[in-house]
């Protein structure tokens, strides 16, 4: 009889740790998980704060470009003609520098 409550004692003890095992097993692939979870939204985060800054930068660089456009039409608007003058003054002084060195060339 004593035999018997030392063979069913061990089986208990042995079925208890097992059990115990399979728990702890458990709560490590949880903790394992979680810590993968908390890894992949951590870089998604990462990624979408890159994203957004990219976005919001390019949209105030658009933001910026559309204001000088408007400001260069104004001016070309309102002085239509110094733009255009100035513009012909260039060419003719830089097309009289060019006679002028091939000028001095010849000579």
């Amino acid at each position: 009889m004593e035999n018997e409550f030392h063979e069913n004692h061990d089986e208990h003890d042995h079925t208890h740790i097992h059990v115990e095992d399979r728990y702890e097993d458990l709560k490590r692939k949880a903790k394992k998980f979680y810590n993968h979870r908390n890894m992949y939204l951590s870089l998604f985060s990462l990624f979408m704060i890159l994203v957004l800054y990219r976005r919001f930068k390019d949209i105030y660089d658009h933001v910026v470009y559309q204001e000088k456009i408007e400001q260069l039409q104004l001016e070309l608007k309102n002085g239509k003609k110094d733009v255009t003058e100035g513009s012909s003054k260039n060419v003719q002084t830089s097309a009289g520098s060019a006679t002028k060195r091939t000028s001095g060339k010849s000579e």
